[in-house]
């Protein structure tokens, strides 16, 4: 939970806005990795700086999503897009295009260790949103009940 600096009280109005923001830039983020990944495989072009260019922004941001799940407690979740990641840049580092080796496969090992990190962004995501919606209503200690709640 964040900790608000005024009074040291956590406030979970502010956690559950943080999930469901974070978990929205993240499938925008996937989206636009996405687009530059079809592109890069489909087209014809020889260069692709902007696509790699984006597909290093939406690894420059799951890299801060894993931080921020380290931070959370959800420590394997941030493991695991941290190793997703690593495997990705690894593999791809040679270049996904569909000119490579003489012919297009989905099959290279480049092609899937992108592919499944972009896979393991889109469930981030959405359990990101999970757990903004799942996160409990904020709590107004002066009246000793939910906020918005009127019995």
């Amino acid at each position: 939970m964040d900790v608000d600096v005024a009074d040291g009280r956590a406030t979970p109005a502010r956690t559950q806005g943080r999930w469901l923001f974070l978990g929205g830039v993240t499938l925008a983020a996937m989206v636009l990795a996405w687009l530059a990944l079809d592109d890069i495989t489909t087209d014809n072009a020889t260069q692709f700086p902007g696509e790699y260019r984006m597909l290093a922004v939406g690894g420059v941001w799951l890299l801060y999503i894993a931080w921020q799940l380290f931070r959370a407690g959800s420590r394997v979740n941030a493991v695991l897009t941290v190793a997703s990641l690593a495997a990705a840049t690894l593999m791809a580092a040679g270049g996904i295009g569909h000119k490579r080796d003489g012919g297009w496969s989905v099959f290279w090992p480049q092609y899937i260790a992108v592919t499944w990190a972009w896979v393991h962004g889109i469930v981030v995501g959405i359990l990101m949103i999970r757990r903004g919606l799942k996160e409990p209503a904020p709590f107004d200690s002066a009246q000793g009940r939910e906020a918005g709640s009127h019995d």
